[in-house]
């Protein structure tokens, strides 16, 4: 919740009165509020959420069979190894997370727009 609301906070930068009415909403514990503005922009925190998480995975890349040549001379290399390929799937969990999040979003936004119009 604290990431989301970070970079909630950050996106509502562009639209301040927005940005200061989530600031009210959260300093007064007002979860209702908070909840319907963080619906309103959802799709665009899991975008964002989602960029930065891609980059990330790249710090991370397959590294699919990767063999160490020289295991005495490298104690750790295999617990980095372990520890890069947690790291790398945790992050694609994330990512895969965050893309059915967008996915839902598009599509109430669709169907929003179709009872609209």
């Amino acid at each position: 919740d604290a990431v989301w609301d970070s970079v909630l906070f950050a996106t509502l930068a562009a639209l301040p009165g927005e940005q200061a009415q989530f600031y009210k909403v959260v300093v007064e514990g007002n979860a209702a509020g908070k909840q319907n503005i963080r619906k309103r922009y959802a799709l665009e925190v899991a975008l964002s959420l989602l960029a930065h998480t891609d980059r990330l995975i790249d710090l991370y890349p397959d590294q699919g069979s990767v063999e160490i040549d020289d295991k005495a001379g490298r104690p750790r290399a295999a617990l980095i190894l372990q520890y890069n390929r947690l790291m790398r799937e945790s992050y694609l969990n994330v990512k895969n997370k965050l893309e059915q999040v967008v996915q839902e979003e598009r599509s109430r936004r669709r169907r929003s727009a179709r009872q609209a119009g």
